[in-house]
């Protein structure tokens, strides 16, 4: 006997009564949420890249119930693959000619399928493929909501002059008017950061024909109230925009996954289980090694992600060039810095002391000695912001500089400025117009250098009048990294982009440098072979 189709009156179930088969089911699936043994029956959730699963693991194969049933999922499947492989498409909209083919087929593909995560590389308009396909799709009087950093909704206002056929108004959500703007809302585009949504339930209480959330990988922590409250929202479509879906494991792409396809994807530990390599300790906890099937995990994103690389679709842009400058520690940093890492407290200028009480927060406080002492309002004996300035004053180019801290902002700030060099800073709680007027000094060249932490500077933000990229400190998640490199290569750049990374030899910069690699390893090994290939070859 065989797997058969049963319909529990709740949900699709394959099951088994062989012996044989339930006892080889019971061996791969006892620890899968979903899976059932009683009486003699052995089930499991009818999805199809779970039964995929268990054909390649126990060769168990279905009858005519499953054949029906699995049959018209993978042709589905094949023909949205051909849609999206499509070299060219035809759009009925104005702003049609001055897209890229790669974007006409991705509007119209989003325009028809509905909900879909666009995760094309960083820099290749994805902002301008959602405007124009929630044009498509949407008549006078719909009602679209936008959902992203505070920093950029000016940009997606420029955005949407720009691509849209100006059938819907635009509202823009602020802290301070938006009771006022949220009572007199009829219809049109809503641009809100995505703080607000936790705050108001008035976003719960419309009904959107687009849900559109832009750098959609904050919504990556499923516990988080963010979350909760974004899946709340009553939507017909959704469109996730993320250069990188997945920072510090595959299993982050399950919360995406939900919002768009609750149905599809109701069980985040199956989602674990399935996907996720990874083993217990002694307490029970689960320390996450990798990614297994990672040939079905391609397949279940290829009918859902449209994902296109810079070299795959944009060839005319610059390379990136990548190199890392090590540094010596300067004689009191190198003080401060042993003092913390063996005594696990280091003495303040004013006497006080300061200690870590936690190996992470050592960590931490490590990490901000390496930046600059300055973060304690210590001596700003530096190395790496020495290095910055060396790197800075050694070219007319413009610069991106990066750092975790907002104090390492401020001193490498008051640097500049004492050597008379135009810049400007992005930190958090920075006004609108503000983070808009910095962005346009430099992308006009009445700046040369732009400093930014990376939670602020490093998202949704177009700068290619930059094209050197400095890193005086690195994020755990690659995710931050990906983002900042891209602020300037881009659509756009023309000059070859220098990204270059402050390193502090023999000291926690080499644990930090040591952990992004592992993740950015568990990335590539389910985003680098195209999605398309993966599906076209079933």
């Amino acid at each position: 006997m065989t797997l058969t189709l049963v319909d529990t009156g709740r949900a699709l179930r394959l099951q088994t009564t062989d012996s044989d088969e339930v006892g080889r089911l019971y061996t791969l699936l006892n620890t899968m949420t979903g899976y059932r043994y009683d009486a003699g029956v052995s089930s499991f959730p009818a999805e199809p890249r779970l039964f995929e699963y268990v054909f390649k693991c126990t060769g168990i194969k279905g009858d005519a119930s499953v054949a029906d049933w699995y049959r018209p999922i993978i042709e589905t499947e094949r023909l949205q693959s051909q849609l999206l492989a499509r070299p060219d498409s035809r759009l009925n909209h104005p702003s049609s000619e001055a897209l890229y083919a790669f974007q006409r087929v991705s509007a119209d593909y989003i325009a028809k399928h509905g909900r879909v995560l666009l995760s094309d590389d960083c820099g290749l308009g994805k902002t301008a493929q959602a405007v124009v396909a929630a044009d498509l799709s949407t008549r006078p009087g719909a009602k679209l909501l936008i959902l992203c950093p505070k920093s950029v909704r000016l940009s997606w206002v420029q955005e949407i002059r720009r691509w849209s056929e100006g059938k819907h108004e635009i509202t823009v959500l602020d802290a301070s008017d938006r009771k006022e703007k949220m009572a007199s809302h009829q219809d049109g585009w809503v641009i809100s950061n995505y703080e607000l949504v936790r705050l108001e339930s008035w976003f719960q209480q419309q009904h959107w024909d687009w849900l559109i959330c832009d750098e959609a990988h904050r919504l990556k922590n499923r516990q988080t109230q963010l979350y909760r409250k974004v899946l709340q929202l009553s939507y017909n479509n959704m469109l996730l925009i993320t250069g990188t879906p997945y920072g510090n494991n595959a299993s982050e792409l399950w919360t995406l996954l939900h919002l768009l396809y609750p149905d599809r994807y109701p069980s985040f530990w199956r989602f674990f289980e399935l996907y996720i390599q990874y083993v217990t300790d002694f307490w029970g906890t689960r320390d996450i090694q990798g990614i297994k099937n990672s040939d079905l995990l391609r397949r279940d994103l290829a009918p859902i992600m449209v994902r296109r690389s810079k070299e795959e679709v944009y060839s005319q842009l610059p390379p990136k060039v990548y190199q890392t400058l090590p540094l010596n520690l300067n004689a009191k940093q190198a003080q401060f810095y042993h003092n913390m890492a063996t005594e696990m407290c280091v003495e303040l200028e004013s006497g006080e002391v300061l200690s870590a009480a936690t190996i992470m927060s050592m960590i931490l406080r490590l990490r901000q000695l390496l930046s600059t002492p300055a973060n304690f309002d210590l001596a700003d004996d530096s190395c790496k912001l020495d290095a910055a300035m060396d790197v800075i004053e050694g070219t007319e180019k413009g610069i991106l500089a990066f750092s975790l801290f907002r104090a390492t902002v401020h001193r490498l700030s008051e640097r500049l400025t004492k050597r008379k060099i135009a810049h400007a800073i992005l930190i958090g709680g920075m006004k609108k117009e503000a983070l808009e007027q910095a962005k346009d000094d430099l992308n006009s060249g009445k700046i040369r250098v732009l400093i930014g932490t990376l939670q602020t500077g490093g998202e949704g933000l177009h700068l290619a009048g930059a094209s050197t990229v400095l890193f005086i400190d690195k994020h755990w998640n690659p995710i931050r990294q990906q983002q900042a490199e891209d602020r300037c290569h881009r659509i756009g750049q023309t000059e070859k982009v220098h990204i270059i990374s402050l390193h502090c030899k023999d000291t926690v910069d080499d644990l930090v440098e040591n952990i992004l690699n592992r993740k950015i390893r568990m990335q590539r090994e389910v985003l680098q072979q195209s999605l398309l290939e993966t599906l076209q070859g079933v």
